[in-house]
């Protein structure tokens, strides 16, 4: 895996759940998914694994294409 694909995978990943974080200090009345509060939106962090192989592939990918073009 590249040095720095990691970083855009866990950037990426944790978007949503700190979106929905931000949104229930703002307002915890918030619609948020379910289970409700910062559980739930802990549970988002679960999507920084598939974003990760992602960040994996597509730099490994652009690593093989630039050492043969």
């Amino acid at each position: 895996m590249p040095r720095r694909a990691w970083l855009s995978g866990v950037v990426l990943g944790s978007a949503l759940a700190v979106a929905v974080m931000s949104a229930l200090i703002v307002d915890p009345q918030a619609s948020v998914p379910q289970p409700d509060g910062f559980a739930g939106a802990a549970t988002l962090l679960v999507l920084v694994v598939p974003a990760l192989a992602g960040a994996g592939l597509g730099g490994l990918i652009g690593r093989r294409r630039a050492v043969h073009p």
